[in-house]
């Protein structure tokens, strides 16, 4: 492309202009000083390109584009000693006599330096196709040259010039231009004169065929828009350059078995064939029109190439123009009812009533799965119906639940899909199977314990008394019950779970599933059990490398938290009862730090003073820690502990022992807070044969929250004789 120079002069030119809008502007208007920018005064000028600058000179352009610069050292025309114009002299680009051309044609066209354009044209035999108007102000070009986009496929001339353009459309088919020998004309003219330059050249553009295809429609999850659900009609229209008369269009199946799907998208071609194609219809108004009914078409599902041909009237097809189309005329295939259990566990209807008696509850969304080829986009709803009448006791959208259906016994419900179509409407021609039969609980067992040592110590020798004692029910209109025995499971995401009781024991940083204690009842509509943990067992969970720990009457010591669940048959599951507590069957550790005992003598003095020590341990707190001393018939002050002070009485003529609660009846030193470590001083006042002991019991409990430290009690004893 060539260049020409502006004077600095210019400016004067978009001074006298301001605000106006040039002749030929742009879609935006702009004005000059928008698309100038001066330096008035200072002798310089700034480059300029394309549009703006043809908005400026008043250029009214077709897809043309012309590149000026503004040169300093030029000087200003216009009647102040401008030079009068030279002679035009025109070249052409693009085009040569004789060249064979189709499609979208760029034409050059270049101008001689001075000739002083005011407007520039391109022909196409007579038509004019493109136009550029030069404003005259004072300006001088040295040199220009215009560019012509020229579509010669188009079908009228509000396409010629447009980069964008794509040819005929349905409204208007008819080509502009033939093909065969056309002329390309520039013509020029300035103030003196008017020149043109003329190039033979031949059109061969091929003949054409326009698909479109109308009727119900709808995009998929990717946008791409299929047809189908209702009958179709394909228009063709013939766009004919090479001037043969067009009788009738052709359409035949010319789906590829390779690429296996729509260029572009994941669609796949389908081999089923489309009823009624091959078809060839007569053109009438323009265009031949082709049905694609729904009737014969419901198995068809996929993606489509159709084949357009242009039959003339020497009996002779044009070449094939082919269109890719998505079809899609076929219901979406029901599979099954699904369940998702508890919100949790995903499975069939059907399946899943196998598994819990009948029962459903009222918690688990409802869906169904369908599958679809085609558009996708599938619809429906559930029923849920009477078995004894059919009718309806309500209708659910994808992922309701049975929350608003009244409970009611086992086989008094199904299920019925209803209005089941894709996104074109497709449906099946019957309404799918209904789903088994089944009852509704939607309420959840309770469970509830009077165990009262909750996070106490529980004496574990106490047999029965350290059961811990549970309440069940069932309530609801109507109950499925809670199965007989161990085994209940809370539903998963891998397992429906079953019903039962639920009986899980923390302990030593690990969580066991009890799997056999016993005597589990059957609920409805009430049940008690006391859960023994003298006579449960469970195997050891994954990541625990502890077996689960021997309770018994003698040993299994240590913390533990027993949680129950209840679930129903139809996996209602009810709240947690939970309790913890110390299991306790060891006794106190008791000794003597300082062993008093031994033979003394009193020596003619009234009493004797022996020193000792003793110590208790136990790992949970003792209720009490005793001192005393036995020997037949002994008076109470036989024997006493001076110090630690207050002076206490010890001497009891039988051996003392806790009673159930823990308390003692006879003379003893109570030294429970210290007994770690407990120093004393006995003085003994009369002559015999002693029996020192010290005993301590723990504080424990028995199921009902009532201290009961039977069994838990330990004493040591050291012999005494005291002589005259």
């Amino acid at each position: 492309m060539r260049k020409i120079s502006l004077g600095c002069q210019a400016s004067e030119f978009l001074e006298s202009n301001k605000g106006k809008r040039p002749s030929g502007a742009g879609p935006k208007g702009e004005t000059a000083e928008t698309l100038w920018e001066a330096q008035k005064g200072h002798g310089r000028c700034k480059a300029m390109k394309g549009n703006r600058l043809r908005a400026l000179l008043g250029y009214a352009l077709l897809g043309g584009t012309a590149l000026l610069f503004a040169g300093c050292g030029q000087q200003a025309g216009g009647g102040q000693g401008q030079e009068p114009p030279k002679p035009i002299n025109i070249s052409l680009s693009g085009v040569s006599n004789g060249q064979v051309v189709s499609g979208v044609v760029t034409v050059g066209v270049s101008v001689n330096e001075d000739s002083q354009p005011r407007e520039v044209k391109l022909y196409v035999d007579d038509k004019l196709v493109g136009q550029y108007t030069i404003a005259p102000q004072g300006i001088r070009p040295q040199a220009l040259s215009y560019e012509f986009k020229v579509n010669t496929a188009a079908c009228d001339l509000a396409y010629l010039g447009r980069e964008d353009s794509t040819g005929c459309t349905s409204s208007d088919p008819t080509p502009l231009f033939t093909n065969g020998s056309h002329t390309v004309k520039a013509e020029v003219t300035n103030p003196v004169e008017t020149k043109t330059l003329s190039v033979t050249v031949v059109l061969n553009n091929s003949d054409k065929v326009l698909l479109t295809m109308s009727g119900n429609n709808a995009q998929d999850a990717t946008g791409y828009t299929w047809y189908g659900g209702q009958d179709l009609t394909l228009e063709a229209v013939p766009v004919v350059y090479s001037g043969k008369t067009a009788t009738a269009v052709r359409i035949s199946d010319a789906t590829p078995s390779s690429p296996p799907v729509i260029p572009g998208t994941t669609i796949p071609y389908t081999s089923t064939s489309i009823a009624g194609i091959p078809a060839e219809n007569p053109i009438s108004g323009g265009k031949a029109t082709f049905s694609i009914p729904k009737s014969g078409n419901t198995s068809l599902e996929g993606g489509k190439r159709l084949a357009a041909q242009i039959r003339y009237s020497d009996g002779t097809l044009s070449g094939a123009v082919n269109a890719d189309y998505a079809l899609d005329f076929t219901a979406p295939s029901f599979s099954a009812y699904k369940i998702k259990l508890n919100g949790v566990y995903d499975t069939t209807v059907n399946g899943l009533l196998g598994s819990t008696s009948g029962w459903l509850n009222g918690q688990s969304p409802l869906s169904v799965t369908a599958s679809d080829g085609g558009v996708g986009g599938i619809t429906y709803q559930i029923q849920v119906q009477k078995v004894s009448d059919g009718s309806v006791v309500a209708t659910l959208n994808p992922g309701d639940t049975l929350a608003s259906v009244a409970e009611a016994a086992t086989g008094t419900y199904r299920l019925q899909v209803v209005n089941l179509k894709d996104a074109l409407g497709n449906a099946p021609a019957s309404a799918p199977a209904a789903s088994n039969n089944f009852g509704l609980d939607k309420t959840k067992p309770t469970l509830s314990t009077t165990f009262g040592a909750n996070g106490k110590v529980l004496n574990g020798t106490l047999g029965a008394a350290s059961t811990i004692p549970l309440t069940a029910n069932d309530p609801g209109t109507v109950a499925s019950g809670v199965a007989a025995g161990p085994g209940g499971a809370v539903p998963t995401s891998t397992a429906a779970g079953s019903s039962g009781w639920l009986v899980k024991v923390t302990t030593g940083g690990c969580t066991y599933t009890l799997t056999a204690p016993a005597g589990f009842p059957a609920v409805p509509p009430q049940a008690t059990y006391n859960l023994d943990m003298t006579t449960t067992s469970a195997p050891t969970p994954t990541g625990c490398s502890a077996s689960y720990p021997t309770i018994s009457t003698t040993q299994g010591d240590g913390d533990y938290t027993v949680t129950v669940q209840l679930v129903d048959q139809a996996r209602n599951v009810s709240d947690p009862v939970t309790v913890s507590f110390y299991w306790l069957t060891q006794k106190p550790t008791v000794q003597f730090l300082q062993s008093p005992g031994g033979t003394y003598s009193l020596g003619g003095s009234s009493y004797v003073d022996v020193n000792g020590a003793v110590k208790v341990s136990h790992p949970k707190p003792l209720l009490k820690a005793i001192l005393y001393a036995e020997k037949a018939l002994a008076s109470s002050s036989d024997v006493q502990v001076i110090n630690p002070s207050p002076t206490t009485n010890i001497a009891n003529g039988t051996a003392l022992t806790f009673s159930s609660n823990g308390s003692v009846t006879g003379n003893y030193k109570d030294f429970t807070a210290s007994a770690s470590n407990f120093a004393f001083t006995l003085r003994f006042n009369a002559t015999g044969s002693y029996s020192v002991t010290i005993a301590a019991v723990p504080e424990a409990y028995d199921n009902t929250g009532t201290l009961n430290v039977a069994n838990l009690s330990n004493s040591t004893s050291v012999s005494v004789t005291v002589n005259p």
